[in-house]
């Protein structure tokens, strides 16, 4: 049963899915040089380690 009553199911599965797609787009073009310019930050690399 679906507990939510501002949002469907469906959109709401619809929205995570171009969430994950856009921000796997968005890390695409990260590179390793980039990447060792940046500090590493523990919460985005839980969260890249949960997604994919």
């Amino acid at each position: 049963m679906w507990k939510i009553p501002f949002i469907t199911k469906k959109n709401f599965q619809l929205n995570i899915k171009n969430t994950v797609i856009a921000y796997y787009d968005a890390i695409k073009s990260v590179d390793l040089i980039k990447f060792n310019n940046n500090l590493i930050d523990p919460i985005k690399l839980i969260f890249d380690m949960k997604i994919y």
